[in-house]
Formats: C-alpha cells, sequence, structure tokens
C-alpha cells in the first residue's frame, strides 16, 4: 500500500522535472528569431496586368519576428515598407482606359504561419511555404504627379508564398522567398470593386536567433 501511494508523487515529480529540463532547452529565446530582408516589390491589377514586371518595381525592407512551434512550424510577425507605382501615359490598353500614373509608399504589417518541407535539425536547406493575412496603409499618394487623397488608403490583404532557408549554423538561417498580396480593394485609383489589386515581392534576407544554441539542443 505504501509502495502504490509513492508511485504517484514520484511520477509526477519525474514529469515536472521533465517539463522543467523542456523548459529550459525550448526557452523562449532559443525559439526566437530576428531578422530583415531586402528585395523589390510590384503592383499589379487593373493597370498593369503583368504579373511582375522589373520596369516597375521599387527596392522593399522587410523587418520580422520568427517563433519555432515546432520542428516544421513557425509563425512570424512582419513589417514591410516600399513602394508602388504604374504609368500607362494616355494608351488604351486592352480596348480600356487604363490611363494615367500613380505612385503610393506602402506599410504593412503581418502575421505568417509558416511550414518547413525538411527538419532544419537535420537538414541544412529546406524549402517551405507560407500563408498568412495583414493590414497596410498607402502613404503620399500621387497621381498623375500631384498629390491625391485617396479614399480607401487602408485595409487588410492577405499574403502568401514560398521560399527556401539556408542553415548557415544553429543560429543563422539566410533565406530567399517570393510572395504576393491580395488586396479587396484597389492600390490604383480606378476605385471599382471588379479591380482589386495584388502586388509581388521577391526577397532575400537572414534571420538571427536571440539564445545561442546548439544543433542538439534544439528540440
Amino acid at each position: 500500500m505504501m509502495k502504490n501511494k509513492l508511485i504517484l508523487p514520484i511520477v509526477i515529480a519525474f514529469m515536472l522535472l521533465t517539463v522543467g529540463a523542456s523548459a529550459q532547452v525550448l526557452d523562449f529565446g532559443q525559439r526566437s528569431q530576428i531578422g530583415i530582408s531586402v528585395g523589390m516589390m510590384n503592383y499589379s491589377g487593373f493597370m498593369n496586368k503583368t504579373a511582375f514586371t522589373f520596369k516597375e518595381s521599387h527596392p522593399s525592407v522587410e523587418a520580422f519576428y520568427r517563433y519555432d512551434i515546432a520542428k516544421n512550424f513557425n509563425v512570424r510577425a512582419t513589417f514591410t515598407y516600399g513602394s508602388l507605382s504604374k504609368d500607362n501615359g494616355e494608351e488604351l490598353i486592352d480596348g480600356a482606359n487604363r490611363s494615367g500614373q500613380f505612385k503610393t509608399n506602402i506599410f504593412e504589417v503581418s502575421v505568417l504561419p509558416e511550414y518547413n518541407f525538411l527538419d532544419l535539425t537535420t537538414h541544412k536547406v529546406s524549402p517551405y511555404i507560407f500563408a498568412g493575412g495583414g493590414f497596410y496603409t498607402l502613404t503620399g499618394y500621387q497621381r498623375n504627379g500631384a498629390d491625391y487623397s485617396k479614399p480607401n488608403d487602408n485595409g487588410f490583404n492577405f499574403r502568401g508564398g514560398i521560399g527556401v532557408r539556408y542553415l548557415v549554423n544553429p543560429n543563422i538561417q539566410v533565406f530567399a522567398e517570393g510572395s504576393r498580396r491580395e488586396f479587396s480593394r484597389s492600390i490604383d485609383f480606378y476605385e471599382s470593386s471588379n479591380s482589386p489589386s495584388r502586388y509581388y515581392t521577391i526577397q532575400l534576407g537572414a534571420a538571427f536567433r536571440l539564445s545561442n544554441i546548439k544543433l542538439e539542443e534544439l528540440w
């Protein structure tokens, strides 16, 4: 009877020690990464039916925080800044009036769950996918070379993309990725519900773990 009474406390103590050891290995800093990426962004929509054109591309920069939930699953919070534009002059395009020019800065925050196809504790390279949503605002908007007070200059969007990351060491990653944002509203000045806009980005970046770890300590 005494033995039975001792079993439960021993099991509980063992579980607490195990959780405590795991918490030490899986602490906040070891699971956390901060990073930055730079690249190009390109508007597409009513005024531009092409997915990506270098002529109308502009530099962009993104800072982010990433948290490792599991070996193959992360969540990333991003802060993106860049510019979008299109200049069609006075020409008719595809038989429709898509004339004019606009230029705007865009600031965006997003939350993006990510899935790595390979385990980066045993592989140095892994492709990954991500999808999520964000909030954006347009600033410094110009239409045909003049300041323009654009209606609907902020809102929500959907973002998805693919990439590949390389593990330099357990604490540093470099990556390349491409993504697409879908908007329910127009970024251009043709305010039509039938002309939602989108934009594309291509980025190169690096991520740095907040607390240094050895590879075997990851999980």
